[in-house]
């Protein structure tokens, strides 16, 4: 029941991520009623993942057993950051976002931490020599190459617009060497390991769930980098070196 309910949220959100990118924002905008601006809402998201994986993993019966207390100390490394330094790091902006698009974000969050909660801290079968595992180990190295690929990303794009100058910029150097955007590259990266390391069907859904909202949107902020900027790189690709 969880997994077909995160689905139908899943597509949900993701309807409104395409509208989002889409030319015609204003006028989805004003169709779908309240809106605010995106950091507003970016630390409930990841306050809602915190507390939702960490409340319902206790309430399962792996609950103090070592590999479901690593993984779930692996995933609020990544959503403390999305809850309590992230949102406080970017520029405020004024564009505005229909208030239901977040709040289908939060219920996805919710639903998509119970779900991996659900596996690791019930279903899910994690003996001691699963931390020796291969798959394990692989997924482990994927999350946290891709946690700080993510980070060091976030943080170069942020640079780009210091001291409070107006306009945008091309980021150049390190991974935008080759793609547009590395930090959602990373991001899928990381969810990838998750999957890996949990090998459960829950991480293999958050991680196909991933790349289908960050992939539309790399692409269409590649566009926009083309659009408006001739002196872009011509072989830089949107996420994937010299392939997309």
């Amino acid at each position: 029941m969880g997994c077909l309910g995160a689905i139908a949220l899943c597509r949900l959100h993701l309807l409104g991520t395409v509208l989002c990118n889409s030319p015609l924002w204003p006028t989805h905008t004003r169709r779908l009623g309240a809106n605010t601006t995106p950091e507003h809402l970016l630390g409930i998201n990841g306050i809602a993942s915190c507390w939702s994986l960490y409340f319902c993993l206790f309430a399962g019966n792996n609950r103090f057993d070592l590999v479901p207390l690593f993984l779930l100390g692996i995933w609020q490394i990544h959503y403390l950051n999305r809850a309590f330094v992230f949102p406080f790091l970017i520029r405020s902006t004024t564009r505005q976002m229909p208030l239901v698009i977040p709040l289908l974000g939060i219920a996805f969050n919710t639903l998509n931490a119970y779900t991996n909660a659900l596996w690791i801290g019930s279903l899910g079968i994690y003996a001691m020599d699963w931390i020796i595992d291969p798959r394990f180990l692989l997924g482990i190295a994927l999350f946290f190459g891709g946690w700080i690929g993510n980070l060091h990303s976030d943080t170069m794009l942020r640079n780009l617009r210091r001291d409070n100058k107006i306009g945008y910029k091309i980021p150049n150097g390190k991974l935008f060497r080759w793609v547009s955007s590395p930090n959602y590259l990373c991001e899928i990266i990381e969810w990838a390991g998750w999957a890996i390391a949990t090998w459960s069907t829950a991480g293999l859904a958050f991680s196909i769930f991933t790349a289908a909202n960050l992939v539309p949107r790399a692409i269409s902020h590649h566009n926009w980098y083309r659009n408006n900027f001739k002196t872009y790189p011509s072989e830089r690709k949107a996420l994937i070196p010299y392939l997309l």
